[in-house]
């Protein structure tokens, strides 16, 4: 990967980082070889393979930082690619801009299917394909299904001209990806990342598939550990939690509460909810979920169970929290959290998740194009919000979260604690804020994982607003604590300089380049237990600090 910028050229430069590469398709036909596009002002040049090119815009393809368009009139190209204009025109046929795309008469009605999480689909989908009809100026029918899971919404233009009819089937997120693998469905849902066995599958009938550019992060959501208004139990640790629902801890006195035996309720195992849950708290300590637990279905309804019942606990997506309590989860290595909006932006509730949209293939349909395009906009945002999910805005942590940070930070073991690196990063952090905006990579890649891909552009436009214009930027890396210090802190700087171009060239030269540092400050301040491979996944990380 070539990436250098200069100031004065990278001003010239328009980007847009794109998370949607495979929304719009790319090249039929074979493999694209690589591309070197050179600013012509100089300064400037990226390689990569080319997706596509409409005589306007060029599409390439990079490792880092995944799918950038770049406007071909600012760049000179070279490689076997840059003279098949015409024929890569021709063959790939796509609109290089976002937007959403209204057929002009019956004849183009589509339609097409959406499978997966109960969590997103019952209620997050529905009020994004209202919002997605408000755009289209659409009326919207919502049509019965064969059972509760199953829904369809036809959307009508003017004078009634049915524009597309979507079908929504929340049967779970495990039940996405074979639907995308046979092509009952265009998109999937699902809250937790895809599998490997099931990555497999979608790969054996889309070989062309990669999962930086078919995973899109929808938005964010917690699971909460929830109990009843009336129960006194404050916070519990992982540990705790497993025995709990693994039938090891049976009355609330083991935990010093008066006497009364717990009632332990879960989700059906087939939900991501319930996934998450096993391998984050069961699985690492060689458990599973007690036989005597009772299952319920759907989140709200186990809500409203334990809700009535002041001896119960159970664990939900945060968005059917509703008239119960959540609890305060201690991790391992004694770091508390609760499930805040921060906390989950940043990924350090260590029972946070991320909601997703999947695809298999480039979705030729305009309408399914149009919808996923408009769900991953931040337009679409507010419908997140509505649902009682979070969204990816950016939050900003206060002094006391930075005081307890530190804090912690200092009593780390001293392989991992230089007390040289300590003062800096106090110096450093001293009357700066923490924004939630935070950066990881792909497991075992040096690329940026897909909600950090499309956060490049988040933060870009957030920086240039006119609250953010004035602020001076700092990006602290930061690693797991495998390793020597030096390697460690060198590994840490290297991470953050990949994000500071990355950002950079993501806004187009709009940023002031000496406005903004990176630092690395190796194994310092985790943020999570490097006890299990989630733990050390979140520690590899690039955050976000902004000074007046």
């Amino acid at each position: 990967m070539i990436l250098n910028t200069k100031r004065a050229a990278v001003a010239v430069l328009t980007v847009a980082v794109s998370a949607l590469a495979s929304v719009t398709g790319g090249v039929t036909g074979g493999a694209a070889s690589e591309i070197v596009l050179r600013l012509k002002e100089g300064g400037f040049e990226i390689a990569g393979k080319l997706a596509a090119f409409d005589g306007r815009i060029y599409r390439i393809e990079t490792d880092a930082y995944g799918t950038l368009d770049l406007e071909a009139a600012r760049f000179d190209c070279t490689g076997s690619d840059c003279g098949n204009r015409v024929a890569i025109t021709a063959a790939a046929q796509i609109p290089l801009t976002q937007g959403s795309e209204k057929p002009a008469s019956a004849e183009k009605a589509q339609r097409f299917a959406i499978h997966g999480s109960n969590t997103i689909g019952s209620g997050l989908m529905p009020t994004l394909i209202r919002a997605y009809a408000a755009k289209l100026e659409a009326d919207v029918t919502q049509i019965a299904g064969t059972d509760p899971l199953s829904l369809a919404y036809r959307l009508r233009g003017a004078g009634g001209t049915e524009i597309v009819t979507i079908e929504l089937q929340r049967r779970g997120s495990a039940s996405a990806f074979p639907a995308l693998a046979n092509g009952a469905a265009l998109i999937g849902m699902a809250d937790r990342r895809i599998l490997a066995p099931e990555f497999a599958a979608l790969a054996a009938a889309f070989p062309q598939i990669r999962p930086t550019q078919h995973e899109h992060v929808l938005g964010l959501d917690g699971i909460a550990v929830i109990v009843a208004q009336e129960n006194a139990v404050a916070s519990l640790s992982m540990a705790t939690l497993a025995r709990i629902f693994a039938g090891e801890i049976k009355d609330w006195s083991e935990l010093g509460l008066p006497k009364a035996p717990i009632t332990v309720l879960t989700l059906d195992q087939n939900t991501g909810t319930s996934g998450i849950f096993d391998n984050l708290v069961l699985k690492p300590r060689g458990l599973k979920v007690s036989p005597a637990a009772r299952q319920i279905l759907a989140n709200g309804d186990l809500a409203d169970e334990i809700a009535r019942d002041p001896h119960a606990i159970g664990f939900t997506a945060m968005a059917f929290v509703g008239n119960t309590r959540s609890v305060d989860v201690e991790t391992t290595c004694g770091l508390p959290a609760s499930p805040t909006p921060f906390a989950l932006k940043t990924g350090e509730y260590p029972l946070a998740r991320q909601l997703y949209l999947y695809t298999a293939a480039a979705l030729e349909q305009p309408m399914a194009r149009g919808f996923l395009q408009f769900a991953l906009s931040s337009e679409a945002q507010t419908s997140v919000t509505a649902s009682q999910f979070v969204d990816q805005s950016f939050d900003t942590a206060d002094e006391k979260a930075r005081a307890a940070r530190m804090a912690f930070a200092a009593r780390q073991p001293i392989a991992v604690l230089d007390a040289v690196q300590l003062r800096r990063l106090l110096a450093e952090t001293e009357g700066a804020r923490r924004l939630s905006a935070t950066f990881r990579f792909a497991p075992a890649s040096a690329e940026l994982d897909a909600k950090s891909r499309q956060d490049l552009m988040r933060l870009s436009q957030h920086l240039q607003s006119q609250q953010m214009r004035a602020k001076s930027v700092m990006l602290l890396g930061f690693t797991d604590p495998i390793g020597g210090i030096p390697q460690n802190t060198a590994l840490s700087l290297g991470r953050a300089t990949q994000v500071r171009a990355a950002l950079l060239a993501a806004s187009g030269g709009a940023l002031n380049p000496q406005t903004i540092a990176a630092r690395g400050f190796g194994a310092l301040a985790p943020v999570a237990c490097s006890d299990t491979p989630h733990g050390l996944y979140l520690n590899r990380r690039v955050e976000v600090w902004v000074r007046d």
